[in-house]
């Protein structure tokens, strides 16, 4: 009887134990998730493309828990990283002037005379004379970028860690002091996705902490070992970079460029062996300078992360998880900062010791949270910049 009594008990505690499992089963698989991140490629325009990545996850439940980005990457990437959404970055995207975005953006800001000189004189070069005629360090001066990735993430200025944005983030660029590439995890968000965007030649380099920084995608075009690298269980890779033909260009700047896409391609397949999968958009078709065809190009993005539904619905995650994860991302997103700004200095001539707003040739970008707060501000730098009398501009706020 004792005996009985005894398996009967044995019984009931394994019978205890089996419900115990399941019942903890699901709450052991959430916490177990794996984590999903994404590499976001360099390409020009045909980086918009990303925007379809984005929408395609969003739309299928799949988290993305870290990101990193290159170049153009690095701007989808950074803006996703900051809180946007898919809608919110086709609509950056689709409102968004690029031709003043990379030309001359301050024509309407001019005095007569320089209005004039400009009808007059069209290009878009201007050389120094101070030191003997000096050309320009690149053919943009790139305030709109600037004025563009102050609406992104002018509200994250002093991270201690990237990993404290809505998605934790890196950039990727290139030190011209040392040769060696650098992942940008700290400080000003905008800073560093304004560093992997510095082309040579189209863009000035971004000085900081003693190094000269230019776009990384010549070393790390597809940054897939990054991602890898902050704790990514299931990486995925995005190739936006080029598009495949054996066809070659015999005219000297055509031979140049296809020397320099040639090196990153090379670069790119090695990046992509950390990757468990990679996603090429297929950009045939697409140039680097189609940004008005953004609507296709997010198009071709979404295509293609269809193409890999199979592999990547493994990752999604039901609703309930899904809008925990939206609501944490939204509980890190930084909102408008800049209440008012009294007592605003400006320096160019004059150099304060301690300014709120600082004007000068060779700054880091504006440091802005949102358009509401800085319309104003981006309106009177630009009259200032119409003026030529400042190279490019600054502005740090106290918060």
């Amino acid at each position: 009887m004792i005996v009985g009594r005894r398996r009967r008990l044995v019984a009931l505690a394994c019978a205890s134990l089996w419900w115990w499992t399941l019942a903890s089963t699901p709450a052991l698989a959430q916490a177990e998730r794996a984590r999903v991140g994404v590499a976001f490629g360099g390409g020009s325009a045909r980086g918009i493309a990303h925007v379809g990545i984005i929408e395609w996850f969003e739309e299928h439940h799949i988290p993305i828990d870290v990101a990193a980005g290159t170049s153009m990457g690095g701007l989808i990437g950074g803006g996703f990283a900051a809180g946007m959404s898919a809608g919110e970055l086709r609509a950056l995207i689709e409102r968004t002037d690029w031709d003043a975005m990379f030309g001359s953006s301050s024509f309407p800001f001019k005095n007569i005379r320089r209005k004039e000189d400009a009808r007059s004189f069209p290009s878009r070069l201007e050389f120094g004379v101070r030191r003997g005629l000096v050309p320009p360090t690149s053919l943009n001066d790139g305030q709109q970028v600037d004025l563009l990735l102050a609406r992104i993430a002018g509200g994250y200025f002093r991270l201690d860690n990237f990993d404290e944005l809505p998605t934790p983030f890196r950039t990727v660029a290139l030190d011209l002091r040392t040769a060696k590439r650098v992942v940008l995890d700290r400080g000003s968000l905008a800073l560093a996705m304004r560093a992997t965007m510095s082309l040579p030649g189209i863009f000035p380099p971004v000085e900081s902490d003693g190094r000269v920084l230019v776009d990384g995608g010549a070393l790390d075009n597809v940054p897939a070992d990054v991602v890898r690298d902050m704790g990514a269980a299931f990486v995925v890779a995005v190739d936006v970079g080029h598009a495949p033909t054996g066809a070659v260009e015999y005219s000297m700047f055509a031979l140049m460029g296809q020397t320099v896409d040639s090196m990153m391609r090379a670069n790119t397949q090695r990046a992509l062996e950390a990757a468990d999968l990679t996603i090429e958009v297929d950009v045939e078709g697409f140039g680097s300078l189609d940004w008005r065809r953004s609507t296709l190009l997010m198009q071709r993005g979404y295509q293609a992360a269809e193409r890999h539904r199979e592999a990547l619905l493994k990752y999604a995650v039901n609703d309930a998880e899904w809008q925990a994860w939206l609501g944490r991302r939204a509980g890190r997103r930084r909102g408008d900062i800049i209440k008012s700004t009294p007592n605003r200095q400006v320096s160019g001539l004059l150099q304060p010791k301690r300014p709120w707003l600082r004007l000068c040739r060779h700054p880091e970008p504006f440091e802005f949270s949102h358009p509401q707060s800085s319309g104003g501000h981006h309106r009177d730098g630009s009259r200032r910049f119409g003026k030529q009398r400042l190279g490019c501009r600054s502005r740090r706020f106290r918060h």
